[in-house]
């Protein structure tokens, strides 16, 4: 029997753009409006300045990696998104859009990196990435 962890991954596998219901669209988009604005605000606070001064110093001649919004450095894909995510908490979470948390202050800054460097669409972005084909079914990691 496939556990259901493995049923959940292949169903995001799968998912496309395009099953979205419109109200999870708009959700996804408003959820990351929101984290863009808190990343704005932040970028202008001293918090947010010394995140970014950390990172832009530490990684200094990165040719390679990911971009600092608002700042626009390179730097490497870890440091952008934790520069990325302390001035999304500098600029005061308003990333709630009527939830319970806080996905723009630790989930978008790395998912907005991913899809930098992976160059996928808006569309994708939302979906996580473009759909990969199911996976092969040849028994459990355990046993191949």
């Amino acid at each position: 029997m496939t556990s259901l962890s493995r049923q959940l991954a292949r169903w995001v596998a799968a998912l496309r753009y395009e099953d979205l219901p419109p109200a999870v669209v708009d959700r996804a988009k408003g959820v990351t409006l929101h984290s863009l604005a808190s990343v704005l605000l932040g970028s202008r606070t001293p918090g947010g300045r010394q995140a970014v001064k950390l990172i832009t110093e530490e990684e200094a001649g990165v040719r390679s990696g990911a971009t600092i919004m608002v700042d626009g450095a390179t730097v490497t894909k870890g440091g952008a998104a934790f520069a990325n995510a302390e001035m999304a908490m500098a600029g005061g979470k308003w990333d709630t859009f009527r939830m319970l948390t806080h996905p723009g202050t630790s989930i978008l800054p790395g998912a907005v990196v991913a899809a930098e460097t992976a160059g996928v669409s808006g569309k994708d972005f939302i979906t996580g990435g473009p759909p990969s084909p199911p996976p092969r079914s040849s028994g459990s990691p355990r046993t191949r």
